[in-house]
């Protein structure tokens, strides 16, 4: 992934992605060799890239919740885009992790369930007596040396 030119100073209002290119523009910033895994990364059915890049462009997308949701910077802080590298970065990673969490998730589909009859027969079920009780909360008195 490569940061290719400059967002500039102005809180841009756009974010694109070119599939073609795998480049993701951001007003005038383009990132390249974003993979088309990473722009559409979601995360509970959300975008995050555009999630990220909704709190931060020029209108942003938030929930209005009081008069301060109506003061926004008016200028695109460098920060902003270390931060956006470093979550490319990060949803990069994760894209490289799916087949292996794939792996991982038919593994435990296809072993054996646990039923309750064994669960039964090793004494595990039923829970014991006062077994929901929480267990009584200790507190350790330490000698302050400070003190005579």
């Amino acid at each position: 992934m490569k940061y290719a030119t400059h967002i500039g100073t102005d809180v841009p209002e756009s974010l694109t992605y070119d599939e073609e290119r795998n480049a993701l523009h951001v007003g005038p910033g383009v990132f390249t060799g974003v993979p088309p895994g990473v722009w559409n990364y979601e995360v509970g059915e959300m975008r995050i890239v555009r999630k990220w890049f909704g709190y931060r462009k020029a209108s942003p997308t938030s929930r209005r919740t009081s008069p301060l949701d109506d003061i926004h910077v008016t200028s695109w802080p460098s920060t902003w885009t270390e931060e956006l590298i470093e979550l490319l970065s990060v949803l990069r990673r994760l894209v490289d992790l799916v087949p292996a969490q794939h792996a991982v998730t038919v593994k435990i589909v296809n072993s054996p369930v646990i039923s309750r009859a064994d669960l039964t027969s090793s004494g595990i079920l039923p829970p014991q007596p006062r077994a929901n009780r929480g267990r009584r909360r200790v507190v350790l008195e330490f000698d302050d040396p400070a003190q005579p």
